[in-house]
């Protein structure tokens, strides 16, 4: 069963249908994925992250319907044959940007035979729901900084790499016109630049569809190595004595022995920049996205501008 026959988005409000095979999957699944200690749950039922958004910008009064709130219809059929004319909802959910929740149940619910299994499920599947109203956010963000993150991480790499690639291009006898280009002090800016078009270029399916779906898997493959969390544990360590290395250097209080300790510690950690910034790019796109969907004024500066 499928996420969009189960939840649906009408008009800026989520809709829940329910059903005892219904019910009965979703046990299953609940079953099949335990929530990990100390972790979120994983999220079985994905929505359309674009449609959150309106669903997010009617909360905060900035879309067209300007609903006030997050509003989650639920429905229980009986029969999965039932008609969905004239069925009355069975509960209504009420979530603002803040947190708070409320919920308005159907009398006659409370006396249902699975009125305890149908609640549980309901639950599971409204934290379902929450849990990607942060990602719909980080994903949003991702698409829209893209091009920065692209630029960063280009330009970093093209600063410290830059004494690697002359030397390799030297020893490959690479054309004397494109190693005055390495060499020059706008080869970093010029890399970058051609870094975004090209990928500019790959968004607008420039290229030949094959090639395209070819490069993309090849990028996705390698982001999702990278963005393992032993990875992303030696990106933050990499980071933290760059940091402190740089620091330390400017101190005069530091001998010349250790200086030079820390600054042998600082150029290895330099050379490993580029590919801790792709690490952490997931953990910083998540932190950005929990920051917005914790301050209402940030949502509406920055989301009005874009959600209709």
């Amino acid at each position: 069963m499928t996420a969009t026959q189960l939840i649906s988005i009408v008009n800026d409000e989520v809709v829940v249908r329910l059903s005892p095979i219904a019910i009965a999957k979703i046990d299953q699944d609940r079953l099949q994925n335990p929530k990990p200690r100390g972790a979120a749950r994983e999220i079985l039922y994905k929505l359309d992250s674009s449609k959150l958004l309106q669903v997010l910008a009617s909360s905060l009064g900035i879309a067209s319907l300007r609903q006030g709130a997050i509003i989650i219809w639920t429905y229980f059929e009986e029969e999965s044959r039932k008609s969905e004319d004239n069925q009355a909802p069975i509960l209504r959910t009420l979530i603002t940007i803040d947190g708070d929740l409320t919920q308005k149940i159907r009398r006659d619910i409370l006396e249902h035979p699975s009125a305890d299994r149908l609640f549980k499920v309901h639950n599971y599947l409204i934290g379902q729901i929450s849990q990607q109203l942060t990602t719909a956010i980080a994903d949003y963000v991702a698409q829209k900084i893209r091009p920065i993150e692209i630029a960063l991480v280009t330009f970093t790499a093209a600063i410290v790499w830059n004494d690697q690639v002359i030397a390799i291009s030297q020893r490959l006898n690479f054309p004397q016109p494109l190693i005055n280009i390495l060499a020059s002090q706008f080869s970093s800016i010029l890399i970058t630049i051609v870094a975004v078009v090209l990928w500019r270029l790959s968004s607008l399916k420039v290229f030949p569809m094959l090639s395209q779906r070819a490069i993309a898997r090849l990028f996705s493959n390698l982001q999702l190595f990278l963005e393992n969390s032993y990875l992303q544990f030696a990106a933050i360590a990499a980071v933290c004595i760059f940091m402190i290395s740089s620091i330390a250097l400017t101190q005069e209080i530091v001998s010349p022995d250790t200086r030079t300790i820390i600054n042998e510690l600082k150029q290895w950690t330099e050379i490993y920049l580029p590919v801790a910034l792709i690490c952490l790019r997931k953990l910083i796109i998540r932190a950005i996205g929990k920051i917005f969907l914790r301050i209402p004024f940030l949502m509406k500066l920055i989301f009005g501008r874009f959600i209709r």
